[in-house]
């Protein structure tokens, strides 16, 4: 498409007996379109809506994203706090645990070690 914008002037001005002055203006704008283009002018608005539509997918797929990353930092926040617990329970079993060995110690238990010469499996 063609856009020409044309503007004209013209002063006249007689020195004669009559002092006539004459002005005039002329603005001209014309816009003209090919008949013909061999397609190129519907090829760019369909490229141009595609790109749109692209632009639109590529949107809601940014959105999609953010929802998963958001549910899956979530769910691993949730996995943390879990291993978390089991981690302080085995921790505490294993206190328990040396709290009994201590109280047996104390009381003058001793650990019972089978030696290799002794015949039974060695530890």
């Amino acid at each position: 498409m063609e856009l020409a914008l044309q503007l004209h002037q013209s002063v006249s001005i007689s020195d004669g007996a009559e002092k006539q002055f004459s002005s005039s203006n002329a603005n001209t704008l014309t816009a003209t379109m090919p008949v013909y283009t061999g397609g190129k002018n519907e090829l760019t608005i369909e490229n141009t809506e595609n790109a749109y539509r692209s632009s639109q997918f590529n949107t809601v797929r940014t959105r999609e994203n953010i929802k998963l990353s958001t549910i899956k930092a979530y769910y691993d926040v949730l996995e943390a706090q879990q291993t978390i617990a089991v981690d302080k329970e085995s921790v505490d079993n294993y206190a328990a645990h040396l709290e009994n060995v201590e109280q047996l110690y104390s009381a003058g238990s001793k650990a019972k070690v089978r030696s290799p010469s002794g015949g039974g499996p060695a530890f």
